[in-house]
């Protein structure tokens, strides 16, 4: 393990020697430094390193690029208490199919793994999480800001709860379906989807606050987010601006978290959309505005059902919230205290209560017999 400072005395190739201050180019377990004295940038001409991976990447005043083109930078020896990426806040960053991969095989929650991203031009930077096994950590110490996220194997935990995620691009998954349910969890405030492209992930992706669709994203698989509300008066599912294309599959809520209030703020047709509540029963679920599903709604509780349930309603007490559902839309409404909503045509709703609403009868499941042979 050494310090490797870059130099870039001979060109912008980190494979040279004479590139690096201690005449030695970074091996596996290796601290990467980028500072403010430099003759040119960097330009990655092969994955770094070539096997292994860094302990750590650290920029300090450098204002220059870095440039990952196709290639991808190795970062995090796994299990290290400290900071294993500093970002900086004036180095440029840019690349076309690469980006930074980060290991941890940590189940530690904090002063691990540490990174600190708050530097907007690495919404140009893609970012690879790998890890050994469920459950590990990398503890966010700022906003974190991404081109493309994709998350290798199992589930990572991103353990800080006072900061924001930043995608300017896709999130997916190479994972497939596994064990922990759950792909991400961003125990940051909130997530922001800020890109036009696709969400294309195996499991729930987990926040403690709000997911932000601010871009146009098309599923390639159901996308499903874990709202674990515990301390947030305003926290939710909001589309500013932005648009998911169903592309025939479901965009799946499933809202948790104590007491609080979880705003559903969709202000533009869906298609497919399934909210699922299994929160504690003093919890709410408050749509704000006009609903519009075309094709298939759920709202439904956890299956267990309970008194009182957990109350869906509109976010003006005594005013009707508007729910339109499309012609042919499929529907089921179950286990729920329902309040201050009106549907554009007659539902009904399986063991639920209705107060103020428009529409919508409380009825039990019919009888279904069901033969095999």
């Amino acid at each position: 393990m050494a310090t490797r400072t870059w130099i870039g005395t001979t060109n912008d190739n980190p494979t040279v020697t004479s590139n690096w201050l201690e005449g030695v180019v970074p091996v596996a377990g290796d601290d990467v430094v980028f500072n403010s004295t430099y003759s040119n940038p960097c330009t990655l001409v092969a994955d770094f390193p070539a096997t292994g991976q860094f302990r750590s990447l650290t920029m300090v005043g450098y204002t220059g690029t870095l440039n990952f083109g196709n290639y991808k930078m190795y970062v995090g020896q796994g299990n290290y208490n400290g900071t294993i990426l500093d970002a900086g806040t004036t180095a440029n960053f840019t690349c076309g199919s690469g980006g930074i991969e980060l290991y941890s095989n940590t189940t530690t929650s904090s002063n691990y793994n540490v990174i600190k991203c708050n530097n907007s031009n690495l919404r140009n930077v893609n970012f690879f999480l790998r890890n050994s096994g469920l459950g590990r950590y990398i503890d966010a110490q700022t906003d974190w800001y991404c081109k493309n996220l994709t998350i290798i194997n199992y589930s990572t935990y991103l353990s800080n709860r006072s900061y924001n995620i930043y995608i300017y691009g896709n999130i997916t998954s190479l994972a497939g379906i596994n064990n922990s349910n759950v792909d991400l969890n961003i125990f940051a405030m909130s997530l922001y989807l800020r890109g036009n492209g696709v969400l294309d992930f195996s499991n729930f992706i987990q926040v403690h606050a709000s997911v932000y669709v601010e871009g146009n994203y098309t599923l390639n698989k159901n996308a499903s987010f874990l709202i674990n509300n515990t301390t947030n008066n305003s926290a939710g599912v909001y589309f500013n601006g932005g648009t998911i294309n169903c592309n025939s599959y479901d965009l799946i809520l499933l809202i948790t978290g104590l007491f609080y209030p979880h705003y559903i703020d969709i202000n533009q047709p869906i298609d497919n959309l399934i909210i699922h509540s299994s929160t504690f029963y003093l919890s709410t679920v408050v749509i704000n505005h006009k609903l519009i599903v075309n094709n298939k709604f759920q709202l439904i509780e956890r299956p267990a059902s309970r008194v009182p349930y957990l109350i869906v309603k509109s976010n003006t007490t005594g005013t009707k919230v508007d729910i339109e559902l499309g012609n042919n839309c499929k529907y089921l409404i179950y286990g729920h205290q329902l309040q201050d909503l009106r549907f554009n045509i007659p539902v009904k709703a399986f063991y639920s209560q209705i107060t103020n609403c428009e529409n919508i009868t409380n009825g039990e499941y019919p009888n279904v017999n069901i033969s095999v042979f």
